[in-house]
């Protein structure tokens, strides 16, 4: 069998070779394989297009050059290229996201694009929409969902008149009620506070709490 000499017994040989009688293992200063570009350096046998890694995030950017390498890459170097922040060890790949929630109010609107980002998608962005009702107004932390709401003019909770579909969150905004049945919905009404008696147990289910597991409450 064909053997190289390889002098940092690195397993990678270098030279013309010679054929010897062997065993399972090369002799002690030999290898079977060949094309060791650092004969005399044990952490060094393979040539590589490296690229530089100012953060060490093991993404490089620019144009690669060939260096004589061994497992893992020269500091300040990356085997992989691409790195969208060179400056920032946290971000160095472009994810594509298909929903986004700017207002950080936990419902996403369909927004399609990519970021530059880690291992996974920044806070406030998603891969897909997924099931959550989509928010009818991504600027807004106060206000995710599209409701029927009638004018309140007494503002005793119980509104009156034609609805309105308004963008609203867990409550109807001043001057408005999710409910439409005051039959005397005037300012300085005496029977305001008998109209609206409904009990506790209607008015939390009109009040809707900010989580997503809650939504099918209305």
């Amino acid at each position: 069998m064909t053997v190289y000499d390889d002098a940092d017994s690195d397993l990678v040989g270098s030279g013309s070779g010679e054929s010897r009688c062997v065993g399972a293992l090369p002799p002690v200063g030999t290898a079977f394989v060949t094309g060791d570009c650092a004969a005399s350096d044990t952490a060094a046998w393979r040539a590589v297009t490296v690229y530089d890694d100012q953060d060490s995030d093991q993404f490089g950017t620019g144009v690669g050059t060939t260096r004589c390498v061994g497992v893992v890459a020269p500091a300040g170097t990356a085997f992989a290229t691409g790195d969208c922040a060179e400056n920032d060890r946290d971000r160095f790949a472009n994810l594509s996201y298909e929903a986004r929630d700017g207002d950080g109010d936990g419902f996403a609107v369909m927004s399609r694009g990519s970021i530059c980002g880690g291992a996974s998608l920044p806070r406030g962005y998603s891969a897909a929409i997924g099931t959550d009702p989509v928010d009818c107004d991504d600027g807004d932390y106060s206000a995710w969902r599209m409701v029927a709401v009638y004018e309140d003019v007494d503002g005793d909770g119980v509104g009156s008149g034609r609805l309105s579909v308004r963008c609203i969150g867990s409550r109807a905004p001043a001057g408005l009620s999710m409910l439409g049945y005051d039959p005397l919905d005037v300012l300085g009404d005496p029977d305001s506070l008998r109209i609206s008696d409904f009990d506790s147990e209607i008015r939390s289910y009109l009040v809707q709490p900010r989580k997503r597991d809650d939504w099918w409450l209305l």
